[in-house]
């Protein structure tokens, strides 16, 4: 949990406490503005408990929480790694163009697996990739759009009508977008395997791409 200012921390981590209240969780605080708890849990109840942390803080205290979680760790060690995970996928998040239905303000690594690999990947690398896939996509004025579509294709399994209603327009408008990135990239929308690079482009563009 971060954006924690040092003058409210305290009173912050004793509502932490009283969310995550289970006798093997472990609530702490890290730097200055950082909150953290560790709870052994499943995925699902994770999220539960940190949309009620949401509502009890925005009752409580005048504070804005940013809320990343990380992956189940299954050793002392493992804790680490779980800790730089939700770190990682709370930054992640910061820079996203944020999905419908999505809480802006959590965000699970899980989601951010594709996300923070890229990341990782050296600069150079990002901005070859991007070009050669994405190309006249990211000069369009419409890019946002085009990449929203994009990602709710492939996130949808290219199903019309999921797709369609993820973005919350008509189909016959996806169809006209599906088209246009044909026309743009010269690859039918229905060739999956290159659909995918240009998913992969969409998710380093929300990464950041370095300018050359």
């Amino acid at each position: 949990m971060d954006q924690v200012p040092a003058s409210r921390r305290g009173s912050v981590e004793r509502t932490v406490g009283a969310v995550f209240r289970d006798r093997e969780d472990i609530v702490g605080t890290l730097g200055q503005s950082r909150l953290v708890a560790f709870h052994r849990t499943s995925r699902a109840d994770s999220s539960e408990l940190c949309r009620s942390l949401l509502k009890a803080v925005d009752e409580r205290h005048e504070v804005v929480l940013r809320i990343g979680i990380g992956g189940v760790a299954d050793s002392v060690g493992g804790l680490q790694g779980s800790y730089q995970d939700a770190v990682a996928a709370a930054r992640l998040r910061s820079g996203e163009t944020i999905r419908a239905g999505w809480d802006p303000r959590i965000a699970h690594i899980a989601d951010y697996r594709m996300h923070h690999l890229l990341a990782a990947t050296d600069t150079g690398t990002r901005r070859r990739f991007a070009e050669a896939v994405l190309g006249n996509l990211r000069r369009q004025g419409d890019w946002a759009v085009l990449r929203e579509t994009v990602l709710a294709w492939c996130e949808h399994g290219f199903h019309l009508v999921r797709a369609s209603e993820a973005l919350h327009v008509h189909r016959n408008t996806l169809l006209y977008r599906l088209r246009k990135i044909e026309s743009i990239t010269g690859v039918s929308s229905r060739d999956h395997r290159f659909t995918l690079s240009l998913y992969v482009g969409c998710l380093l563009d929300e990464v950041g791409i370095p300018p050359a």
